[in-house]
Formats: C-alpha cells, sequence, structure tokens
C-alpha cells in the first residue's frame, strides 16, 4: 500500500493554506473514484490512510482529480475555480489511460487487423 504522502508532495504546493487533513480526505474520495471506475485496484475505505500500490502508475492523474476537487471548494484561500475544468479534465484522461490498460493491457504495438477480400 502506498501513503497518502506520496500523492501529497504533487498537491500540497498549488493549494497552499489548505490543511493537510482537507488535501488527504480529498485524495481518498478520488482514489476510490479511480477504483471503481478503472477497476485497477480494490478501492481503499474512506477510512484508510494508504491507497493501493498501483495507484502509484496514476499519481499525476490522480492529483489533478484532487486539485479539482480543492479548486472547486468555495470561500476557500486555496480556491481557483477557473483552474477546476483543467485539472477535472487531466484527472479524466488519466482514468480513460488507465481503463485502457486494464482493458487491452500495457501494449506498446498497434492492434492491427487482417483484412480479407471482399466477396470471399
Amino acid at each position: 500500500m502506498a501513503a497518502l504522502a506520496e500523492f501529497r508532495i504533487d498537491i500540497a504546493p498549488d493549494v497552499q493554506q489548505c490543511p493537510t487533513l482537507f488535501i488527504d480526505r480529498q485524495l481518498i474520495h478520488v482514489a476510490i473514484e479511480f477504483c471503481k471506475e478503472t477497476k485497477i485496484a480494490e478501492p481503499p475505505a474512506l477510512s484508510a490512510n494508504e491507497v493501493p500500490d498501483e495507484l502509484l502508475e496514476y499519481i499525476e492523474g490522480i492529483a489533478h482529480g484532487v486539485k479539482a476537487r480543492l479548486f472547486a471548494m468555495p470561500s476557500k484561500p486555496w480556491t481557483q475555480t477557473h483552474l477546476v475544468d483543467y485539472h477535472q479534465n487531466k484527472f479524466v484522461e488519466a482514468k480513460a489511460d488507465a481503463k485502457a490498460v486494464f482493458l487491452i493491457g500495457d501494449n506498446t504495438n498497434p492492434i492491427t487487423v487482417q483484412s480479407k477480400p471482399f466477396g470471399f
């Protein structure tokens, strides 16, 4: 299991004045969503202090998801609503990448289909 601090390093500098407790709580929510939608790991419990090691490969995308949630919080010193869509889109891309790896594997070779002559 990976410590939340591994992810926090990529989040905290952009949400200065945000308490660690807030960051960790949103990180767990994002990790649960990521796991449920991509099926790459068992989702952590809401009370967890760690997340599955499989999420380390997607640390940047998960950090974007946490930032989107934190930036969207109204009336906080770290609120930056103009950045929410950017970070949310990056998070959605990371989920799509993880889901693709789950479905087709980590194959870097192009997938080709050989066509058959028409009428045969």
